[in-house]
């Protein structure tokens, strides 16, 4: 199987607009967040080309997509693949920092495969970006972890600041900042390795997205739910389809937002509100708006996953 294109891979549109990849495809049409923007006075280089990173921003309508969500630092787009102009898969470890092919071939001595992707995968790092570091396959995602936080050179490290998430994620109106803190804080995959800032994401190609990226759900009441993680690796694949535990049931959490990447440990006590969706005959809880949201109410775990 050949992938349209691969989670955390990069793809530009016709009129300049470079977008991440969320989730995996080998159909005709793929998701992607909005990233880099042209702009003349953009503090980033592609070809020849100058742009600037997207934030907090909520971005609108842009040619030749659909858009199909509208939060801030959260503009997603469905992109047909004959519309993509150009795509940027993630790089080869080999020619990355001597950091990162260090942290490459601690994984590759357990038999987990990894990539180089983001603004290096596009040699047109910003000033003071992380390196990231994507894992291949989410049953690798534990194992990664583990392998990673032992290494003498880690340290856990959220290099983009508190002040910076907060404000990101402030319109999610049920989190508080001691919620954000759990949610992103509190992440293994943030670290310096020998004081170089770098991030890890998940990418399964076993696992395609092609069946949700247009799949039309019927909505239904606003609920509330709590319960516990059955399996954290499950937040590092998109869309995220996270299994909780609530006494009675197991409820399938279904959200695509990037904010509850790498988020949950197997074992936190969680309380979600979202609204009840169907998709292919399929019951899910989807969290997706402002008033949505994936809340840590317990943790007690001390492993990464």
């Amino acid at each position: 199987m050949r992938s349209l294109t691969r989670e955390w891979d990069l793809m530009e549109l016709p009129t300049g607009e470079v977008l991440t990849t969320v989730g995996t495809y080998n159909g005709s049409v793929a998701r992607g967040r909005l990233t880099y923007v042209p702009d003349i006075g953009g503090a980033v280089e592609i070809f020849g080309r100058r742009y600037r990173k997207t934030s907090c921003e909520v971005w609108g309508v842009l040619p030749r997509t659909r858009q199909v969500l509208a939060l801030p630092g959260e503009s997603h787009y469905e992109v047909r693949a004959g519309d993509i102009a150009r795509h940027y898969p993630a790089s080869p470890p080999a020619v990355a920092r001597s950091e990162v092919r260090e942290l490459a071939a601690a994984l590759s001595s357990v038999g987990i495969p990894v990539g180089v992707g983001g603004s290096r995968a596009l040699d047109a790092a910003r000033p003071g970006s992380d390196h990231d570091l994507v894992v291949y396959g989410m049953e690798n995602v534990e194992l990664a972890a583990k392998t990673i936080t032992s290494l003498a050179g880690y340290e856990p490290c959220l290099h983009f600041g508190l002040d910076f998430v907060r404000a990101k994620y402030c319109h999610f109106t049920r989190l508080t900042p001691h919620d954000l803190e759990l949610l992103v804080c509190d992440r293994w995959r943030h670290f310096r390795y020998r004081g170089l800032a770098i991030s890890v994401d998940g990418c399964d190609e076993s696992r395609l997205a092609d069946p949700w990226v247009t799949a039309a759900p019927r909505a239904f009441d606003t609920a509330h739910v709590r319960g516990v993680v059955l399996d954290a690796s499950q937040c590092y694949v998109s869309p995220k389809i996270i299994d909780v535990r609530t006494g009675t049931e197991v409820v399938r959490v279904f959200t695509w937002l990037n904010l509850y990447a790498g988020a949950l440990r197997t074992g936190d006590e969680v309380a979600v509100h979202g609204r009840w969706i169907v998709m292919h005959d399929q019951q899910f809880l989807r969290v997706q708006d402002s008033a949505d949201a994936i809340r840590v109410v317990s943790r007690t775990s001390t492993d990464p996953v």
